[in-house]
């Protein structure tokens, strides 16, 4: 077997990918020379860091829960807490993404391409998006913690099963990140999109998707299977699927193809449709 001198090791080559994953999904910047010669990146590091994401907030959530407690059997300070991480660090680049569509949704304006468009429609949308989450947040119950018993064949993943008021803060992050790529799959890429979205969606494909969605689609099967029904779980990633590929699709129309853009603000409504979801869905959760 013959090897390409050329073609970085394997263990740089993963780097890279994650490297580039962090700066599409964190640091909306203008597009710069390195960027644009990065036309052989993956975009599988993106289910990896939306975990880590998750266990940032369930970490946030714990430590601000820990130190100010509860008001009134409501965990307040802990909700805000995961508002303040995803408006200024986890979700900004997302929330300036959709601030651009509301204002330009057919992609029109070059000028604020790389930047929000601050008017009444974003504002309103920044305030609900941000609203949504805590009030969805706040309403997560605190039950008694269950785990899989000894006979279950589950409980050879007991130490994966955080308190049941962590799991949706894990799995939301994570369910966005998926949405991100669902979009990046949706459609072609628009005239104007940057390398890094053009590279990921050339080296996506069907089955990589099916491959990259086991992560998330377990997870939530087995966080939201406390009675043992595990049809819970692929419901809402149908659900998901679904709602995901219908607003892509709209969106990819709209503005002549997909752009990081659209990829990333079908990330934050998967997001949302995700832990709004598994709000509906709570009576089936834990009963």
């Amino acid at each position: 077997m013959s090897i390409d001198p050329s073609r970085p090791p394997i263990f740089v080559r993963l780097w890279l990918d994650f490297a580039a994953c962090l700066r599409f999904l964190f640091l909306d910047v203008a597009e710069t020379n390195d960027d644009r010669q990065q036309t052989d990146r993956r975009a599988w590091p993106m289910i990896p860091i939306g975990l880590l994401v998750g266990m940032l907030w369930v970490g946030t959530f714990r430590a601000t829960w820990k130190v100010f407690g509860e008001i009134g059997s409501l965990r307040l300070i802990p909700s805000l807490a995961i508002v303040v991480l995803l408006a200024v660090f986890t979700g900004r680049p997302m929330l300036r993404a959709a601030m651009r569509l509301v204002e330009d949704a057919r992609g029109r304006s070059a000028v604020h391409r790389n930047m929000p468009i601050v008017g009444q429609n974003s504002i309103l949308l920044m305030v609900l998006v941000l609203l949504g989450h805590f009030v969805l947040i706040l309403s997560i119950q605190e039950l008694r913690g269950w785990w899989p018993s000894l006979d279950d064949w589950r409980s050879w993943f007991n130490w994966m099963y955080p308190r049941p008021i962590y799991r949706p803060l894990l799995l939301t992050p994570l369910w966005g990140h998926w949405g991100v790529l669902i979009a990046l799959n949706t459609g072609r890429a628009a005239e104007d999109a940057d390398s890094l979205t053009r590279a990921f969606g050339r080296h996506l494909s069907v089955w990589k998707l099916a491959a990259y969605s086991a992560l998330p689609i377990f997870l939530t099967s087995v966080y939201c299977s406390r009675s043992g029904n595990f049809f819970t779980g692929p419901m809402i990633a149908l659900i998901l699927l679904g709602a995901t590929i219908l607003f892509s699709t709209i969106v990819a129309n709209l503005r002549g193809g997909q752009s990081r853009t659209s990829a990333l603000s079908a990330g934050l409504f998967t997001q949302m449709t995700f832990i709004l979801l598994y709000r509906a869905f709570w009576p089936l959760i834990e009963r």
